[in-house]
């Protein structure tokens, strides 16, 4: 009787470090798969972050075209307006 308690108390002492270590592996390999999730994540974020400012640069080139093209047309308005002003003073 005596060594089936020894036996029994020997495979909940066993079982239990069992258990404690396959606890342990889990809480672990949890704790990778959490830091492999940020770092994806971040991955993601940085290249939407480059895509967004890439956007960011073609459209203050393409605001800066067009603000060129505006002052030379403004510019060929202004020689037109001297050109109208000299006739009209001529009259």
């Amino acid at each position: 009787m005596l060594k089936k308690l020894i036996l029994i108390f020997i495979l909940i002492i066993f079982s239990s470090l069992c258990l404690k270590f396959a606890f342990s592996a889990q809480k672990y390999t949890a704790e990778q798969t959490l830091a492999a999730d940020c770092a994806e994540g971040l991955d993601k974020l940085e290249a939407k972050i480059d895509g967004l400012n890439n956007e960011l640069k073609n459209s203050n080139k393409e605001i800066l075209r067009k603000l060129d093209l505006i002052l030379s047309n403004q510019e060929k308005i202004f020689q037109e307006l001297a050109i109208i002003k000299v006739r009209a003073s001529k009259r």
